[in-house]
């Protein structure tokens, strides 16, 4: 049944059970001092409807490969701490936002498995304190680890908070709010979004829903973030205007799944600092 071409219809999340795979490609750049660095990431990801219950819409999620193509410390710490991602089962609401990780348990049991060989591998990092008391934070509570969760390109491309009442008509749009989490070390950034169904390609019979914003300065601790970066360039007077924009376009096919879809988050930090994400994701089957 064509879900999205009927205006009297609801945009729900599907309920098929077939595995659906994407590849996720995730491209960085940052530019600190007027030194650049790139990386590029890409994910073989699988995701899978197991049921819907009280609860919510349960879902699996496996990560099959991972690979990347640049080498330092920081990312092979990445590297290392994404084996606590490799399989998510999750639960999200109506919406399709995720509300709760439901293997956290077995979550947990893998960090304490390879929690004492990730401190041996990276002692010499001169954060590794740091990176482990962040780290015994989040596997705390299932609530903190969701909220890392909600930080990857996983989760704002497979599972977007897009199945609202009445958006499946034309031109028809909501403000949303987006969290993303640890984006200035440990201050989060609150965006604002006008969330909007853009337009039906006749040709591919794709839908498109678009979402873009800004910071919502209201919500946001710009003078604590504006005062750590001044202390990081070890300059009190530097310019530490922060402009920060995020956008997304998700493509749904008549089974509302998302067939494909892009992530751009660009941050700027007076003139010395700049980051760009670009994440763009493919249903391969």
């Amino acid at each position: 049944m064509n879900l999205i071409n009927t205006q009297n219809q609801k945009l729900v999340q599907s309920t098929d059970t077939n595995s659906l795979n994407y590849k996720i490609d995730t491209k960085q750049t940052i530019i600190s001092m007027g030194n650049s660095q790139e990386s590029l990431i890409t994910y073989e990801v699988s995701k899978r409807f197991i049921k819907k219950d009280h609860v919510g819409y349960l879902f699996e999620v496996l990560v099959n490969k991972r690979e990347r193509n640049t080498e330092n410390c920081n990312q092979e710490i990445d590297d290392y701490l994404f084996k606590l991602q490799e399989k998510v089962i999750l639960y999200t609401n109506k919406i399709g936002q995720i509300i709760s990780i439901a293997n956290f348990g077995e979550i947990v049991e893998t960090w304490e498995d390879i929690k004492n060989g990730f401190r041996k591998k990276f002692k010499k990092d001169k954060d590794i304190d740091q990176v482990m008391e962040k780290m015994s934070l989040i596997m705390s509570k299932n609530d903190n680890f969701l909220t890392l969760y909600h930080k990857s390109e996983i989760s704002a491309l497979l599972f977007p908070p897009i199945y609202i009442d009445g958006l499946e008509l034309p031109d028809n749009q909501v403000f949303q709010y987006k969290v993303i989490p640890y984006l200035f070390g440990m201050f989060s950034a609150p965006f604002k979004l006008l969330t909007k169904h853009l337009k039906k390609n006749s040709d591919t019979n794709l839908l498109a829903i678009g979402r873009s914003g800004f910071i919502d300065n209201s919500l946001f601790e710009k003078t604590a973030v504006q005062l750590m970066y001044r202390e990081m360039y070890k300059s009190p007077s530097m310019n530490a205007d922060i402009n920060c924009n995020y956008s997304d376009m998700l493509y749904l096919n008549q089974e509302n799944n998302i067939d494909s879809g892009y992530q751009l988050l660009d941050i700027s930090i007076g003139e010395v600092y700049s980051f760009n994400q670009f994440s763009n994701a493919t249903l391969l089957n």
